[in-house]
């Protein structure tokens, strides 16, 4: 039907509606790109297979054909391709079958239906899977847990918890293949079954001496014991149950839990096996040798912060709090409960808050109702400050809580003390190691009233003020101090007489007559006095400064640095006196145990406090590995030859090179006082301190785990088998795809490996004739290849020469349908790009910016065109230009056989292709001719066209005569 003359004018290519556009690009590789274009009437349109292309239009599925014309009219939910004639489509949540005529062959009754092959398909009823013949028959019951369609008369099966299968199509075991082999069971490499190794992990440790992982683990190891488990089948459901075995592998209670946490601190969250779903299963804290010390009672336990938190019954309010002992701390109508964290290594203190009301717990004094709804916490040295959170800093009489070290309340808001005296209160945060050798000097918080009075808080529970003392902003210094900015002692004070300092009693350790004063740092701050710009430490002791001194700062304890008028640095230690010279152009970090990291010319060293190199600077970085404070060694890095990637190695904590940088990681384990390697094309290992190689650095992961074992994990490899369960191409670690060449290229430790599908390896100390030759066996040697001169150099499997294009041609590219894309020596605008023979010889040079391979006799090309569209400005008429890609192809003989017009293109299926055209998808002949593209009828109403641009579909859109 022709457009009427009424209604042609009201077809539009883009929605009046607002849209929300995407880049319009198409990925060959991808089954059914693009979907869902915003501006495209058609949803998804799929390449053509078995003449005919699935299509996506106003959130239905249908079907067309070569012509272009709908068979099948949208009317699906989803759909695949047929395969054998036949096709599953979805309605609502069940698939059917259906033949290329539209009529149900197979009613919608099923999960998932496969494609067909050799007349059967796989189908999922309930949550098994069996096989159905063309009529929707049950010719193998559905019994298993996946399945695979049939090749070759072969199919991969599994039940629940067992092996794999490899069935005939009576449903008859032809093999059973071993438990460490799993089947990729929902697509084939060229009629091979993909298939991966997972050998069993085992237990090693520095010696040498190897055990089994105890059967049946479920991966999982905590609290010095593996976690367990078994599966079993009740009422036709498969269920795990849980139990463990020590480092030895001898069982320490059978798996009888329905389920079974990590342990922490001797106890788990578990629940005991019982008729009831898992997730009615009640739960408790289970000891290591298998003892309920919390009876299962509880719908519901929480890990938190050492402690639990556990839920009775989710229909009420209750809350416990359960203690690592397994003991009910706190019971408390309040869902919304909840452990605070405490953010203190080892500390003493619990806090637990919820529906306004709060809860401390130290480990001397137990379990204290707390006065703070809501709190916030202030943590130091074992002083613990609860704060009402939102309150404003402003507000008198704010509710504050302090416990002092030994779990007792030293200081509250409501004391006649401090009650309406000050707005707000502060923990005193003294982490430089100076401050913590001499806690003395500095007290345990600072109490403030309207930025003006000033009061401290003694470590013997003193509020102690004066009225001379002053607000100073330098004071918040004292709050916020961290690991970049370490503070200690005296406390700065200031008063009308000047600035001075006090101890942690509030006494004067630097009398109040100074113009200013710093804060302390590393023992040391500057001090302004009538003599000038001195240096004074902790016992007021002064120093004099370099007269031309600039960028002061003390790095260290007690020592000052400086950069004089030559730019030269210079560091000093005031307790010796003695000055060094910091050499031009070094820069350094943190020294740790007399040493530290020093750059120079962008190479890092390591440098003495004498700044002389203990290590010459040769490397990329060189970081301290730190352990309770101690220097335990350093991790260095450094380039590997090709300068494309960082390697790392190791030097001990005096300097000496241990491990040369080759590893793509490297780790220092607490634990087991070791080093964890990585190798980049093997895997991870373990050295000792000394370098020795102690686990061969070639398993997928090691992990330390308890008195000297370690858990070595090997490395999964992937393989190839054919129908009888036999390996074509044997298991490897790395199995690239065969989909689009004959043979694979994989490089194990730096030697170039090539694998075809019969198993066999080729290399250049081993060459091996291909089965067959031709360009689609062929590879790029990027070590011989020279774009700048003698172009690109091929070879075959047998490491020959066989072909040198004249130009570049990036490592993975191949050979497709005997020819290859290839960059110019000297590219041109026009003669960007390049197609060559199997030959060498050109086909063609063009401008393109890109030309995909050939596929099915034609090549998708794109290029940059200006795009010309017309303004209106101040009356006049202007052209804009703005650069848009268009895309087209090129055929086998290099001939522009398709002009570039397409705003996006894929390639060739059964002589179509699907292409974008004017902001919808569309199909196009191998003429470049559009047979059917969609439009918008209205600016809202999708419609299809034919090559006519004919309303095709819907038929109610035939009959409208204009818009509303």
């Amino acid at each position: 039907m022709h457009i009427k003359k009424s209604i042609r004018n009201s077809i539009t290519w883009v929605a009046s509606v607002p849209l929300i556009f995407i880049s319009l690009t198409i990925y060959a590789d991808t089954e059914c790109e693009p979907g869902a274009i915003e501006s495209s009437s058609i949803e998804v349109l799929c390449p053509m297979k078995s003449g005919m292309s699935r299509i996506k239009v106003a959130g239905s599925w249908g079907f067309i054909d070569l012509s272009g014309k709908i068979v099948i009219a949208p009317a699906f939910d989803d759909a695949d391709d047929f395969a054998e004639g036949l096709a599953a489509v979805q309605v609502g949540e069940k698939w059917g079958v259906i033949d290329t005529k539209g009529a149900w062959i197979v009613k919608p009754r099923f999960n998932t239906i496969q494609a067909f092959a050799e007349g059967l398909a796989a189908a999922e009823e309930g949550d098994k899977w069996g096989y159905i013949d063309r009529a929707g028959n049950w010719v193998i019951q559905p019994q298993y847990a996946g399945a695979s369609s049939f090749s070759n008369k072969t199919a991969v099966v599994s039940k629940a918890y067992q092996q794999d299968l490899l069935i005939d199509p009576t449903g008859k075991i032809l093999k059973q293949l071993p438990a460490h082999v799993d089947v990729y069971k929902y697509s084939r490499t060229q009629g091979l079954f993909s298939a991966t190794v997972n050998a069993p992990p085992v237990l090693q440790n520095l010696t040498g001496q190897t055990r089994p992982v105890p059967a049946d683990q479920s991966a999982r190891f905590s609290g010095g014991l593996f976690i367990t488990s078994k599966q079993e089948t009740r009422n036709g459901q498969p269920i795990t149950l849980y139990g463990t075995a020590d480092i030895q592998g001898r069982t320490v209670f059978p798996p009888t839990f329905r389920s079974l946490d990590e342990f922490h601190q001797g106890l788990a969250i578990a629940a005991p096996d019982s008729p009831v779903e898992p997730d009615q299963s009640l739960q408790g804290l289970l000891s290591k040798n298998g003892k309920f010390v919390l009876n299962p009672a509880y719908q519901d336990i929480q890990y938190s912060d050492g402690w639990y938190l556990a839920t009775p019954n989710r229909t009420n309010k209750r809350r416990d709090v359960i203690d690592q002992a397994g003991r009910i701390v706190l019971s408390v109508d309040c869902p919304s409960l909840t452990m605070a964290q405490i953010e203190q290594a080892d500390s003493p203190w619990k806090l637990i808050h919820g529906c306004d009301q709060s809860w401390v717990w130290h480990s001397t004094t137990g379990l204290m109702k707390s006065l703070i709804k809501r709190p916030d916490i202030q943590v130091n040295t074992g002083y613990l400050l609860l704060l009402e959170e939102g309150e404003s800093q402003d507000a008198q009489d704010k509710p504050f809580e302090l416990f002092d070290n030994h779990g007792k309340k030293v200081l509250s808001s409501s004391d006649p003390t401090v009650k309406g005296q000050f707005d707000s209160i502060d923990l005193i945060q003294p982490i430089s190691e100076i401050a913590k050798q001499k806690p003395d000097l500095l007290p345990v918080a600072l109490l403030v009233k309207g930025y003006r009075q000033v009061a401290i808080f003694t470590h013997d529970h003193q509020v102690i003020t004066r009225p001379e003392w002053q607000y100073e902003s330098e004071l918040l210094d004292y709050r916020f101090a961290s690991a970049d900015k370490p503070i200690d002692g005296p406390l700065l004070m200031k008063t009308e007489q000047g600035w001075g300092a006090i101890n942690g009693k509030g006494e004067w350790v630097i009398q109040p007559d100074e113009r200013k004063l710093s804060v302390f740092r590393n023992g040391l701050a500057f001090i302004d006095s009538p003599d000038g710009l001195k240096v004074i430490d902790q016992s007021g002791k002064l120093y004099a400064v370099p007269a031309h001194g600039r960028q002061m700062h003390f790095p260290t304890p007690y020592t000052l640095e400086w950069v004089d008028e030559n730019q030269q640095s210079h560091r000093q230690n005031l307790k010796t006196g003695q000055t060094v010279a910091i050499p031009e152009g070094m820069t350094y970090k943190t020294f740790h145990q007399g040493l530290a990291p020093a750059e120079k010319d962008r190479q890092w060293g390591i440098i003495n406090t004498q700044f002389q190199w203990l290590v010459q600077p040769r490397y990329n970085q060189i970081d301290p590995e730190l352990h309770q404070d101690k220097l335990i060694g350093w991790k260095i890095s450094a380039d590997d030859k090709s300068g494309e990637r960082t390697l790392y190695g190791w030097l001990n904590e005096s300097g000496k090179l241990i491990v040369e940088p080759r590893y793509e990681s490297i780790r220092y384990d607490a634990n087991a006082k070791i080093l964890m390697v990585r190798d980049q094309e093997n895997g991870e290992g373990v050295l000792g301190m000394d370098g020795k190689v102690y686990i061969e650095p070639i398993y997928e992961s090691v992990r330390y785990l308890d008195d000297g074992w370690f858990q070595v994990n090997p490395v999964s490899k992937q393989g190839l088998m054919n129908a009888q369960g036999e390996w074509v191409v044997q298991p490897r670690r790395y199995l690239n795809s065969f989909d689009q060449h004959p043979f694979e290229i994989t490089k194990y430790r730096g030697e170039l490996r090539l694998t075809d599908l019969n198993g066999r390896v080729s290399t250049a100390k081993n060459p091996l004739s291909p089965v067959e030759d031709g360009p689609a066996w062929w590879w790029v040697d990027i070590q011989a290849s020279n774009s700048d001169s003698t172009g690109t150099l091929f070879r075959g499997f047998d490491f020959k020469e066989r072909v040198t294009i004249p130009g570049g041609v990036a490592e993975h590219d191949r050979f497709s349908e005997g020819v290859v894309v290839f960059k110019p020596h000297n590219p041109t605008a026009k003669s960007n790009i390049g197609l060559a023979d199997a030959k060498g010889k050109i086909i063609g040079l063009y401008p393109f910016g890109e030309i995909k391979p050939m596929q099915n006799g034609f090549a998708v090309v794109s290029q940059e065109v200006d795009h010309h569209s017309k303004t209106k400005k101040q009356g006049k008429i202007a052209a804009l230009t703005a650069p848009v890609t268009r895309y087209g192809y090129l055929n086998r003989q290099g001939q522009l056989s398709i002009p570039l017009q397409f705003e996006a293109a894929t390639n060739f299926s059964e002589a179509r292709a699907v292409v974008i055209n004017k902001g919808n998808l569309a199909l196009i002949d191998t003429a470049g001719k559009v047979l059917l593209q969609g439009a918008w009828l209205c600016g809202k109403q999708p419609v299809l066209l034919n090559g006519q641009e004919q309303i095709i579909w819907p038929e109610t859109a035939k009959q409208v005569q204009r818009c509303n």
